[in-house]
């Protein structure tokens, strides 16, 4: 409909419909006479310009703007088929042995080095041929691109080549480029889908390339997964003694414990000792040494680091110190008073809700071994909910489905909430399309994936649905096949893909099946024959599916163990790379020297691992090759008070801020 605006004078209305250059009247009323018709021809001279959708816009300038973006697109249209032609090049660029044709003036054009090669009187200049040579940061697959984008104006990133054309763009000052893939980037920090390698990456590109906004997010990502990143190959291999200090130094350096930063350090010092060892001393005492157990301190500061006397003389110092059990005083406390402050961040077990009357929030102090309310965290809308799933991601806490509690009545509902650290509260997303309790909730790749459960009839369901954590919506995913259904499902990401196990309808044992999301279909893996529900678990980059049966007690107790754990290896086998997984179960330890509890204990190699809530927890218990192990875990039985219906998870935060004594 044709756009057009009203001029009122005495009894005539004149309704003006400006198209392209002309100008149409039609009037209303009584026709004007010559005095009209002259006003009405000042006001169309003193307002050239017309209404467009509620703006007004000269339409001499909207034809320029329209035929100036027409031939844009054409031009680019043209260019873009010449390219892909091969005609008129002038010059060809060979990159990792690959030879690509293109056109000195767009090259210039999109690129200051190569402005400089061919305008700054270089060699290059009068050179048909030119080999690009960096053996770190060129890619022939991102100099591709980033020529298509030249040419196209189509930057084709993902998460398979966004480095390779981040770090080719940075080496010919492509600034365009480098803008869009650090907002890439980001986006795919929000939508968590980088692991920590890649963390270690954009860290180290950012340094390098003086992206100071990009370092930030990746250096405060880094330390907010600081466990978990310092036991990946790439830190251990990559991270440089500087940059590993600066970590060290930071106050929101995220981890449950101190023993936790002292391990990364002594594993970064052990990969390369002959060329690392020298570093000690300095890295050393920037750990919070007043804060790690004698024993802890006895275990990791072996007979290598303390060949260094910096080393071996603070080691003599904390023990005297902790054996004098003088720990906000004395001399060390005066001379090093950084060893002994906490950091900032805490990354503890949080849980929430569930059948208690202790409060909504409460986390894990593993110094005084209980649980601890934290009155300032916000409570959910509503009175209760329990048998729900917590899930984190990217530094927000999601709570999916579960059992609600309004106005005194409790049913199985959609929910889905995200809570914001920074904002402290919680917001209502989109809800699930089926209603769930018992769900198994897992994130891979920006995706939030809620997979069985009990819905509202108390039916163990088959459906299984994801939310989009970019377009913020759910959408249905295959469900389980129905010979694989079972009830109280766990869940885990491995090797990009979410592995399920659940327990048979007749409780006679687990079924273990994937999903692979790309093809969105499923695939049958191992079961194993079991009384009790198992958990799936990923520790130490290997799967482990952990079940119970019951055994005849090694440490000397007349009745059987209900709950002895069984330790069951997942195995990747590349069959013709179709990929099969089969459940081996580990042999190398008796399990039944592990003692019965309600924390489901297992073990795997030398170290103790407990299972509370369907989260996996770490004993910090070793035990050696064929000892009968009679380590007493009543300090660990805390763990499972006031947590039935509730939903744990582990989650970095700021203690202090949420304690009682902090409330205004």
């Amino acid at each position: 409909m044709p756009s057009f605006f009203y001029v009122q004078h005495c009894s005539s209305t004149v309704t003006v419909y400006p198209i392209f250059n002309h100008v149409f009247f039609c009037y209303s009323g009584t026709i004007p006479n010559i005095k009209q018709i002259s006003l009405l021809r000042q006001f169309l001279k003193m307002n050239v310009d017309r209404i467009l959708d509620g703006k007004m816009v000269s339409t001499t300038q909207e034809l320029r703007e329209s035929a100036k973006k027409k031939q844009m697109f054409a031009l680019a249209t043209e260019l873009d088929i010449l390219h892909r032609e091969g005609a008129l090049c002038d010059v060809f660029v060979t990159v990792d042995d690959k030879r690509f044709g293109a056109h000195k003036i767009i090259l210039a054009a999109l690129s200051d080095v190569f402005r400089a090669m061919f305008m700054g009187g270089l060699k290059e200049a009068s050179q048909s041929e030119i080999t690009l040579q960096d053996d770190v940061d060129l890619s022939a697959e991102g100099f591709e691109i980033l020529l298509e984008f030249a040419y196209s104006a189509n930057l084709n990133l993902s998460m398979d080549n966004v480095f390779e054309v981040l770090a080719c763009a940075c080496h010919l000052s492509i600034k365009v480029a480098i803008d869009s893939c650090i907002i890439f980037i980001n986006q795919a920090f929000q939508n968590g889908e980088l692991s920590f390698d890649d963390y270690l990456k954009i860290a180290s590109m950012a340094g390098n390339y003086a992206l100071d906004d990009l370092k930030k997010v990746a250096d405060h990502h880094i330390a907010s997964n600081f466990g978990e990143v310092s036991q990946t190959e790439d830190f251990l291999e990559h991270m440089t003694a500087h940059n590993l200090g600066l970590f060290l130094m930071r106050e929101d350096l995220a981890v449950s414990g101190e023993v936790q930063v002292l391990k990364a350090v002594v594993s970064w010092l052990h990969h390369k000792p002959s060329s690392r060892l020298h570093h000690a001393a300095a890295l050393v005492k920037k750990v919070r040494l007043g804060l790690i157990s004698a024993q802890d301190l006895d275990d990791l500061m072996d007979s290598k680091i303390l060949s260094i006397p910096q080393c071996k003389s603070v080691f003599d110092q904390l023990i005297k110190h902790i054996a004098l059990n003088s720990p906000v005083c004395g001399q060390l406390v005066n001379k090093h008073p950084e060893f002994f402050t906490a950091r900032v961040s805490t990354k503890s077990l949080l849980a929430l809700g569930g059948q208690t009357t202790t409060g909504f929030a409460r986390f894990f102090n593993q110094d005084k071994q209980e649980w601890l309310q934290m009155p300032r965290f916000p409570g959910l809308p509503f009175d209760g909910v329990s048998y729900h799933r917590l899930i984190s991601v990217i530094g927000k806490l999601f709570l999916v489905g579960g059992v609600f509690t309004e106005y005194r009545k409790s049913c199985t509902q959609k929910y889905f909430y995200v809570y914001d650290l920074v904002a402290n509260k919680w917001t209502r997303l989109p809800p699930m399309k089926v209603a769930r309790r018992h769900v198994a909730v897992v994130h891979l790749n920006g995706y939030i994936y809620a997979i069985g459960g009990q819905d509202d009839k108390d039916a163990w369901v088959q459906s299984a649905e994801r939310y989009d954590l970019r377009r913020g919506e759910w959408e249905t995913v295959a469900p389980i096949p129905v010979d694989m259904s079972g009830i109280h499902p766990s869940a885990v990401a491995y090797h990009e893909r979410i592995f399920v196990t659940s327990q048979n309808e007749d409780q006679s044992g687990q079924h273990l099946y994937s999903l692979d999301p790309i093809t969105n279909t499923w695939k049958s893996c191992d079961s194993v024959t079991t009384g009790k529900p198992g958990q799936l678990v990923y520790l130490d980059s290997s799967l482990y599916l952990v079940t119970y049966k019951t055994e005849t007690s090694k440490l000397g107790r007349k009745e059987p163990w209900d709950y002895c754990p069984i330790v069951n290896e997942i195995i990747t086998r590349d069959e013709s790379q179709g990929f099969s997984y089969v459940i081996d179960q580990l042999h190398t330890h008796n399990q039944s020297h592990v003692p019965e509890s309600e924390l489901r204990p297992f073990r795997i190699g030398k170290r103790v691992y407990l299972m509370v809530n369907g989260k996996c927890l770490d004993s910090r218990i070793d035990v050696k090759d064929g000892q009968v192990y009679d380590v007493n875990l009543n300090s660990w039985s805390k763990l499972i008070k006031q947590t039935e219906g509730a939903s744990i998870t582990l989650f970095t935060f700021d203690a202090h801020r949420f304690k009682k004594s902090d409330m205004s």
